[in-house]
């Protein structure tokens, strides 16, 4: 038999527990005089009604949300895009064109990599910040980064600038443009551009631009056919109602069929304004009206973008190539996939050989290939003379445009292509040279009100390019050199360069 004192300690101790479970039963009900007991500055237990605390924890919920807000801002609200992997291992006709064309295309996988992002280290915040953590350790959060730093893959100097909305497409552009830009599909600038698409009632489906462009099947367009023998021109035109037939009937195809530029006669497409505002090539297209092919440069209205459609097959290949004169190049995938292969830390000396070498192989460059993803709404802005070849996985609609926001880069890339053609998938503009004395009389015009505004350092390029140019010697066929000599001849009489240096020395 338990003595009394026994049995008091252990009523105590029950008593003692009850207490300790009640307590803690009242707290967990009423967990608000524990957390803002430190908020009371008389140390005092403060209740749930009380006016002095109530303000102080809405403040501080408050300065919560605003941080909250503030921080996803900085790491920004665009999903990370989910990467699909292609098989690139295609059943290919022996001894066709095609078939280089998979060799090619294989050796240039075997040299090229996935491109680095400049906002991979935020999109690996931006994943850890949506990521539930409960009661987790430091090391939980923290070993991802410090393991992504000490690889590289956080702090490897980016290939490609990831821009989402128009302020950052600003900023990107004003600060050198020393990258390709992508824009993912889903961020707010992506969203913008095909709203207004969308609203324009532009094409934004496959079917959309059967009806609206390719609208006549009795009309012609211009494509590579890589199932013709090896070593045998591939560009010849088709008719429309081919490609449809190809389009619905994808079993009778052998080898693919890449549909060159297309021209937009519709309504023109809608650009993210930072790029329509600043592109200064005003390109007078023309069509005639038995083809539905390549814009070629004629008397026309003024386009600002000179839009365009590519239409490519499932398996198609383009090797590496350079846009036509040193023009800067806008895409957005409308429906599929395109895979892009790009050389944006390209090196002086891979830049010479890319000049020189005679078989344009995609192989012994110093930094390589990387490669860029895209798909549906995504959009790609490429620099003067970006170096890429393309892959195309599925059957596959862009719309492009060309446009320039510096004249230099223009005369750059006219040069080059006149004295190395083979570096082109394309032809010089006709009326390239209408352009560049439309640019420089406006330039030059004595009337400030009708003078075209350009900075010191622009005009400055503008005269070192035309000094070089116009003191090479001339290539090309016939009438691309009578155009030339006529642009030349105009230049000398207009004194084009003395103009300009004087120009440069009196903003210096």
């Amino acid at each position: 038999m338990a003595s009394s004192r026994q049995m008091h300690s252990d009523t105590a101790g029950v008593i003692r527990s009850s207490g300790r479970k009640e307590n803690n039963r009242r707290n967990s009900r009423d967990e608000w005089p524990r957390k803002n007991r430190r908020l009371d500055p008389q140390g005092e237990r403060a209740q749930r009604d009380s006016p002095a605390v109530r303000p102080i924890w809405a403040m501080t919920k408050k300065n919560l949300r605003a941080e909250g807000a503030a921080i996803t801002k900085l790491i920004g609200t665009t999903p990370t895009p989910q990467v699909t992997t292609y098989d690139i291992n295609l059943n290919v006709v022996p001894n066709t064109q095609h078939a280089v064309l998979a060799e090619y295309l294989t050796e240039l996988n075997e040299c090229s990599r996935p491109a680095v992002r400049d906002d991979t280290l935020r999109h690996e915040i931006r994943r850890l910040w949506e990521t539930p953590m409960g009661q987790v350790s430091k090391a939980s959060v923290l070993k991802p980064l410090a393991e992504g730093v000490a690889s590289g893959s956080l702090t490897r100097r980016p290939d490609i600038q990831m821009v989402e909305d128009e302020a950052g497409l600003e900023r990107a552009l004003v600060d050198g443009f020393d990258l390709p830009i992508f824009i993912p599909a889903g961020s707010p600038l992506s969203d913008a551009t095909v709203k207004r698409r969308e609203l324009a009632k532009e094409v934004l489906t496959v079917e959309q631009f059967f009806s609206d462009v390719l609208q006549n099947d009795e009309k012609t367009m211009d494509i590579q056919d890589t199932g013709v023998d090896k070593g045998a021109p591939m560009a010849r035109k088709v008719k429309v109602s081919e490609i449809k037939d190809r389009y619905y009937r994808p079993h009778t195809r052998s080898s693919p069929w890449n549909g060159l530029e297309i021209g937009d006669t519709t309504r023109g497409s809608r650009w993210p304004p930072v790029i329509e505002r600043g592109n200064i090539l005003n390109r007078l297209t023309y069509l005639p009206t038995d083809s539905v092919g390549r814009p070629t440069m004629g008397k026309g209205e003024y386009k600002r973008l000179d839009p365009w459609y590519l239409w490519t097959e499932k398996n198609s290949i383009s090797r590496q190539h350079e846009d036509v004169a040193g023009l800067c190049t806008i895409i957005l995938v409308v429906h599929g996939t395109k895979i892009w292969y790009l050389q944006p830390q390209r090196s002086r000396s891979d830049q010479r050989r890319w000049e020189k070498q005679s078989d344009k192989g995609p192989g012994g460059y110093t930094d390589g290939w990387v490669q860029l993803i895209l798909q549906k709404n995504d959009i790609l802005i490429m620099r003067s003379r970006e170096v890429h070849a393309v892959f195309t996985p599925e059957d596959t609609l862009c719309v492009g445009g060309h446009f320039t926001l510096h004249i230099s880069e223009l005369i750059r890339g006219l040069l080059a292509q006149e004295e190395h053609p083979e570096l082109t998938n394309d032809e010089i503009p006709k009326h390239v040279f209408d352009i560049l004395s439309d640019y420089l009389t406006r330039v030059l015009d004595e009337r400030p009100a009708f003078r075209y505004a350009v900075d010191a350092t622009e005009l400055n390029a503008v005269m070192l390019e035309l000094m070089e140019y116009v003191g090479r010697k001339p290539v090309g066929g016939a009438a691309y050199l009578k155009r030339r000599g006529n642009f030349l001849t105009r230049a000398r009489k207009e004194k084009w360069v003395d103009r300009l240096k004087a120009a440069v020395g009196g903003l210096a």
